[in-house]
């Protein structure tokens, strides 16, 4: 998320609205943020609904999904300035941000651990323009990528050539 909050912030000058859909109840991402509040908006679907109708797959968690998992939350922590230890990264980042996991959560983390993240570009009448669908656990999003994607369909709908 704190990723994705740089990345929202950026694009929201540009007139792109960042919403977040994340794999838990309501309640538990209320609770979340009331102490944590994002910087852009938060949807809560612990069903998995919204993941499924936009195609993301769901990645089995075998243990080369589960170390790639380890080394992105590895890596964020890292970058972060977290202190970690092998195999604890994700545990890391949780208590360094002073979230307190319930019973709940670890059921949650145990079901949706190798969800494929996946980034849209929705236009007004809900059409899908873009789509990005994370390779590797932690990839970034390409903010250039879609950017440009942006800039196409806005020349596409206002019927001018691109170098006008």
């Amino acid at each position: 998320m704190s990723q994705l909050a740089q990345s929202a912030e950026r694009l929201e000058q540009v007139g792109i609205a960042t919403l977040a859909v994340v794999a838990t109840t309501p309640e538990r991402t209320r609770l979340y943020y009331r102490f944590h509040p994002p910087r852009f908006r938060v949807g809560a679907d612990p069903d998995l609904r919204t993941h499924r109708a936009y195609g993301l797959p769901h990645l089995p968690k075998t243990p080369s999904v589960m170390q790639l998992v380890e080394a992105a939350a590895a890596q964020m922590a890292r970058e972060l300035g977290i202190p970690t230890t092998p195999g604890q990264a994700g545990d890391a980042i949780m208590r360094f941000d002073g979230f307190d996991p319930v019973e709940s959560d670890w059921q949650d983390r145990e079901r949706d651990q190798a969800l494929v993240i996946g980034q849209f570009l929705i236009d007004r009448q809900g059409i899908v323009r873009w789509v990005h669908l994370e390779r590797t656990p932690g990839e970034r999003l390409n903010e250039e990528q879609l950017l440009a994607a942006l800039r196409a369909e806005t020349t596409d709908m206002d019927g001018r050539a691109d170098d006008e």
